[in-house]
C-alpha cells in the first residue's frame, strides 16, 4: 500500500508537494486504516480543489510514477512547470508490498527527454537507463506496484470484460444492464459498467486505484457505496484515491476521518496538497464551507450578485 507520493516541478506543482496517506490512530471508522509495514495508512483519500488547480496535474504524475515502476516510456508525459527555470521534474514515492517497505525516486529532464537520476530504497543511481529494467530482483517489488496500480481518468475510461464479481457488484449497486445494449443505458451506468471492473480487480488483488473526476457521471449513492467498499474493515490492503467535486463526499462523520480529505490550493504560480483539518476549524463544516467559496467550491453569495447583475441587464436591455 502506497503511504505518501510527492511531486516537484511538474505542470501545477512548481515546489514538492505531498499526498501523505499515512495514518493516525483513530477510535472513529477505524475500518478506513490498515496496518502495514512502517506503520498505519488510510485505505482511501479524497482530492478536491477547484478548476483548473492541480487535481489532474497530481494524478497524471502519480501516473508517470506508476509508469515509470512498470518499465514503461514516460518522457511525452513530463512537462515542469512553466513558470519554472528547470526542466527538471522530480517524482517519489513511499510504499509497502509484498511485506517490505520500499521507496522510490527519480528525476526526469522533460525538454531533454532524460532521465537525470533515480533513488532506488534509498540508494542513488545518476541518469541513463532506469534499473528497474533490467527486471532483477532488486526492481521486483517496483514492477509489482507499478504493474498493480491503475491511474484512471473517467473521461478516457475504456469498458472492460465484466467477470461475475463486477456484474454482481453492479447488480448490489442497483444497476441492470443486458449485454449489448450498450445504447440503451445512460452515460452514468455506461461509465459505472466501465469502472466496475477495476473496482473489483483493486479490492481481491489488493491494487492501488486512482481516479480522476470520480464523481463524473456517477451517482452520488454509487460513489459512496465504492468509497465504503475499501473503508470496509475486511479490505486489508486495496487502496483507493481520487478527485471530485462532488460536496456529498466531503462528509468527516460516516465516511472519511479528516486526515483523508485533501485540498489542492493554489497561490500564485504553485499549488500544494494541504489535509482537510489544516484549513478547517474545529466545529466548522466541510460541506458549508465548499459552499461559501471555500475548500474549492463556487462562492454562492457572488454568484447571487452575478444574478442580481445579470437581471438588472436585462431589464435594461428591454427597456431600450
Amino acid at each position: 500500500m502506497i503511504k505518501r507520493i510527492s511531486v516537484r516541478n511538474f505542470k501545477a506543482f512548481r515546489n514538492w508537494s505531498t499526498l501523505s496517506l499515512s495514518a493516525v490512530p483513530s477510535e472513529r471508522l477505524q475500518g478506513n486504516i490498515a496496518a502495514v509495514p512502517g506503520g498505519p495508512v488510510y485505505k482511501s483519500a479524497a482530492i478536491f480543489s477547484g478548476n483548473n488547480v492541480g487535481k489532474t496535474s497530481f494524478l497524471e504524475a502519480v501516473e508517470i510514477i506508476r509508469k515509470m515502476m512498470a518499465g514503461g516510456d514516460i518522457g511525452r508525459l513530463v512537462e515542469p512547470n512553466i513558470h519554472s527555470k528547470s526542466g527538471l521534474s522530480e517524482f517519489k514515492i513511499e510504499f509497502s508490498r509484498l511485506g517490505e517497505k520500499h521507496s522510490y525516486a527519480f528525476g526526469y529532464d522533460g525538454g531533454e527527454k532524460s532521465l537525470v537520476y533515480e533513488t532506488i530504497d534509498g540508494k542513488r543511481h545518476e541518469g541513463g537507463t532506469s534499473r528497474l529494467k533490467r527486471r532483477d530482483a532488486l526492481s521486483t517489488p517496483f514492477l509489482d506496484m507499478g504493474r498493480h496500480a491503475n491511474v484512471l481518468f473517467m473521461d478516457e475510461l475504456k469498458p472492460r470484460a465484466l467477470d461475475e464479481l463486477s456484474w454482481l457488484l453492479l447488480e448490489s449497486l442497483g444497476l441492470r444492464i443486458e449485454p449489448g445494449s450498450d445504447d440503451l443505458v445512460s452515460l452514468g451506468t455506461r461509465r459505472a459498467a466501465a469502472l466496475v471492473p477495476y473496482v473489483t480487480e483493486a479490492l481481491v488483488e489488493g491494487h492501488s486505484l486512482f481516479i480522476d473526476e470520480f464523481d463524473s457521471g456517477l451517482s452520488f449513492s454509487l460513489t459512496r457505496a465504492i468509497v465504503s467498499l475499501f473503508n470496509n474493515i475486511d479490505n486489508r490492503s486495496a487502496q483507493l484515491v481520487f478527485a471530485s467535486h462532488d460536496i456529498t463526499l466531503l462528509d468527516v462523520e460516516r465516511l472519511f476521518l479528516g486526515p483523508q480529505i485533501k485540498i489542492i490550493v493554489k497561490d500564485g504560480r504553485d499549488a500544494s496538497i494541504v489535509s482537510l483539518e489544516e484549513l478547517v476549524n474545529e466545529g466548522e463544516d466541510p460541506q458549508a464551507l465548499f459552499l461559501q467559496g471555500r475548500l474549492g467550491g463556487v462562492n454562492r453569495s457572488a454568484l447571487s450578485k452575478f444574478l442580481v447583475a445579470l437581471a438588472k441587464k436585462r431589464m435594461e436591455k428591454g427597456n431600450g
